[in-house]
């Protein structure tokens, strides 16, 4: 199926993915907000479906990033965050509102049962400002405390 002239081979739920998109599968290349956004759709409806896990999106994540903070309950509400047993956002260091883009991915995870946020990154302090100004911004979707993130280390991406 082509949409917008561009061949989909992928969708689930909001998220397409089409051929170019696969082609960053190949060795050396870097993932995109389609390959991240469709793996996060389909471990929250499939694979831990029912566990009880948020899995935020890069363009989800990266509203929350920009939004001005008045508005993000009430955008953020029928995702029911502040339930979850964990939330999961895809992270990346885009600051351009009017590209897609940015350097790296990491991971930034909220664990209910400790109150938590633990960033996850395969590049060490890279993100990590980024990490620290969305758990700061997601604290009160989740029903968090705030506090300092805690680093963890992660395969890099070869």
């Amino acid at each position: 199926m082509a949409v917008g002239g561009r061949e989909v081979v992928a969708s689930l739920g909001d998220c397409l993915v089409r051929e170019e998109d696969m082609l960053l599968l190949r060795p050396g290349q870097w993932l995109n907000d389609q390959l991240i956004g469709i793996i996060f759709e389909l471990s929250e409806q499939e694979t831990f479906a029912g566990s009880d896990i948020a899995f935020i999106g890069p363009e989800v994540t990266q509203f929350i990033k920009v939004s001005p903070a008045t508005e993000l309950a009430s955008c953020m509400e029928p995702l029911g965050l502040s339930s979850k047993h964990a939330v999961m956002w895809a992270l990346n260091n885009c600051a351009n509102l009017d590209a897609p883009g940015g350097s790296h991915w990491s991971l930034l995870v909220f664990l209910r049962n400790t109150l938590t946020f633990y960033h996850l990154g395969s590049s060490a302090g890279m993100n990590s400002l980024v990490a620290t100004d969305m758990a700061r911004r997601a604290t009160k979707l989740v029903g968090g405390v705030e506090q300092a993130v805690c680093p963890h280390g992660a395969p890099a991406q070869h």
